[in-house]
């Protein structure tokens, strides 16, 4: 007969007396199955009202949404441990804030495994029934793995939409591989290849190239299919082929001054003292890129904007360091040649740099763009640039080099300037030594020339030591 009912937890019958009870209580079953039964929900949770099941939903669409923006900003996950509860924080009447329960393992499993493949199913099954054009480029990361990026462009809901469809690790990026690996992605999706209408990349001969890169290809099976290069890297092309004609230790004059205060925060803070007492605001030399050489331009007129305190810097470096690396750099900067080159390179890659982000705008600008890049070819043709001047000549040659930009203006003279250029006049004397004695036209009484004192000091005080 049986003792006792038919348990909840376990499916089976139990016949004895307190003991049996007791005994089965501490058995492992029992236990793990008591575990599962406080972690299944009541059925009543599942029979939600509309109202309540609302709520639900909106929740759940707040946490895809947060995991969408951490994924298309390429942010860390780590930021998702501490994102919900600053949303309590700021919105603590917001029951949707409130009831959000993630955090970066969550919001991975959400990324990998629900959003990703749903997007990807989204864009495969477009592409099946629409035209579309290939965007390609291969890339190195950090870790030196090459990768091969393959995004889509077709039309949907009346504009045009740019898709990320893959990333595929390569091991060979010969153009063959790379179209095959083009071509099995497309087969594998039951993507039809004719579907395909064009290809953009970069110009590299392997993409690019006429005979055996990946367009020429796709060209053998489609022969319909438009091809376009990468007018921003052309244009990056030319530049490089045109700085070529400029002597190269220019460029390694930019990259030398860079790598003197890369590593060493003691020659950072003196060239901030020099550029404080140059009344220059203080700022760091920038790095010269190996790969986007019109980034140069940066570098340029931050070397511009210091020049003069990068001369006391290593006039005093030279002298108190004694190093090869800083005479060689001094020897640059009181080389007015140097100087000029840059002032034209300043010049040349601000017209370029202007078209280049044109060409890079979101925003479509066809009509102009064709005008902008044409003004630009006029403007460096019409200009007369030199390669080498010597002699007296230098000086007269930049002064003409810069009129030809230069908008006439008339020449206004402040009550300031006329009583500076009549105290000169009245107060030039020539000594007996031979020598012209100017005095200062302070236009204050009392001038403030602020602590030079100090700095003062301590350049002789080194100088001093140097020479003992």
């Amino acid at each position: 007969m049986d003792r006792f009912p038919i348990l909840q937890i376990l499916p089976i019958k139990l016949i004895g007396n307190k003991f049996h009870l007791t005994r089965h209580g501490k058995n492992s079953l029992h236990l793990n199955r008591v575990k599962a039964a406080g972690k299944t929900p009541a059925i009543s949770t599942l029979l939600q009202e509309p109202s309540q099941q609302k709520k639900v939903n909106a929740i759940k669409e707040a946490e895809l949404r947060l995991c969408c923006y951490i994924a298309e900003q390429n942010l860390p996950m780590l930021l998702m441990d501490t994102l919900p509860l600053l949303n309590k924080e700021l919105y603590p009447d917001s029951n949707i804030a409130k009831n959000i329960n993630m955090k970066r393992l969550k919001a991975t499993k959400l990324i990998t495994g629900i959003l990703g493949p749903a997007f990807k199913t989204e864009i495969i099954n477009d592409l099946k029934n629409v035209k579309f054009s290939l965007i390609t480029d291969e890339t190195t990361d950090l870790s030196v793995k090459k990768s091969l990026v393959i995004v889509t462009r077709y039309w949907r809901q009346g504009q045009t939409q740019d898709r990320f469809l893959d990333l595929v690790e390569v091991e060979e990026v010969t153009s063959e591989d790379l179209f095959n690996i083009i071509k099995n992605i497309l087969v594998e999706n039951g993507i039809p290849f004719d579907n395909v209408i064009g290809f953009a990349s970069d110009n590299a001969s392997t993409m690019m190239g006429v005979v055996k890169g990946v367009q020429a290809r796709f060209k053998e099976i489609l022969s319909h299919i438009y091809v376009q290069g990468c007018t921003c890297h052309s244009l990056h092309l030319c530049s490089s082929a045109a700085a070529k004609k400029l002597p190269n230790n220019v460029e390694q004059f930019t990259r030398d001054i860079y790598a003197y205060f890369a590593h060493s925060s003691k020659r950072i803070s003196e060239l901030k003292e020099c550029q404080i007492f140059a009344n220059e605001k203080p700022h760091k030399m920038l790095h010269p890129s190996q790969t986007r050489w019109l980034s140069l331009k940066n570098v340029v007129d931050r070397i511009l904007e210091h020049w003069n305190s990068l001369i006391l810097f290593f006039q005093r470096a030279a002298l108190e360091d004694n190093l090869p690396s800083a005479r060689s750099i001094l020897n640059a900067l009181q080389n007015i040649e140097y100087k000029l080159y840059l002032l034209f390179l300043d010049y040349v890659l601000e017209l370029i740099n202007k078209v280049n982000m044109e060409l890079q705008l979101e925003s479509p600008k066809l009509p102009i763009l064709l005008n902008r890049i044409l003004a630009l070819h006029r403007t460096l043709k019409q200009k007369t640039f030199f390669t080498k001047t010597s002699g007296s000549n230098l000086d007269l040659t930049l002064e003409k080099f810069w009129e030809v930009e230069k908008v006439p203006e008339v020449v206004c003279i402040s009550p300031e300037e006329e009583y500076c250029h009549k105290y000169f006049e009245e107060t030039t004397t020539l000594s007996p030594q031979g020598r012209y004695v100017v005095s200062l036209p302070f236009g204050v009484v009392s001038p403030d020339f602020g602590d030079t004192r100090t700095m003062a000091l301590k350049r002789f005080y080194a100088l001093e030591r140097r020479l003992l």
